[in-house]
């Protein structure tokens, strides 16, 4: 319960950057729990630190981020065979 106290300030002050990078992380391929990140994002909005609206805006921002994640490592990471742009010798 002490740690939980201790990280209190710590959450209040980076929470909607941790709900962000969190989900975004998790969408990118890292073993994070990202239902939990919006599931206390969303316990504090209902307790009046957060506001829910962002919440829900910084949830769907760092799932949509996939995409672009994926997008860019398949470029920078095909052989250039595969790549669109590539060359067939």
């Amino acid at each position: 319960m002490d740690l939980v106290m201790s990280l209190w300030p710590f959450f209040l002050r980076y929470g909607y950057a941790i709900l962000f990078f969190g989900i975004a992380l998790e969408n990118a391929g890292l073993p994070l729990p990202g239902e939990i990140f919006l599931l206390a994002a969303g316990f504090l909005a209902s307790t009046g630190p957060f506001k829910l609206p962002l919440v829900i805006a910084l949830g769907a921002a760092g799932n949509g981020s996939r995409p672009a994640t994926t997008g860019i490592t398949a470029l920078s990471s095909s052989p250039p065979c595969l790549s669109p742009w590539g060359t067939f010798s």
